[in-house]
């Protein structure tokens, strides 16, 4: 009896220890896949950062450009009610 008692604790220990590396692999599986969704979140948002630069400056110009046509129309008005 004293071996098959030896023999199961045995059998409880291997089986403890292929759970174990089972839980340590899928562990590092699971980190690998959050580091990748990491990576893949911090590029969405260098990439809305980017684009919210890019709607900036074009407002920026927008704004110039409307700035600038307000400016040749009022002239254009000056000019031509000076003739009239």
């Amino acid at each position: 009896m004293n071996d098959d008692l030896h023999r199961m604790v045995g059998e409880v220990g291997g089986k403890v220890d292929s759970l174990t590396t089972m839980m340590r692999d899928y562990i590092e599986a699971h980190d690998k896949r959050h580091e990748k969704i990491d990576d893949q979140i911090a590029q969405a948002h260098a990439d809305l950062n980017q684009a919210k630069g890019a709607k900036a400056a074009l407002l920026a110009m927008a704004g110039g450009l409307a700035g600038l046509v307000a400016l040749v129309v009022a002239a254009a008005e000056r000019l031509l009610t000076r003739g009239g």
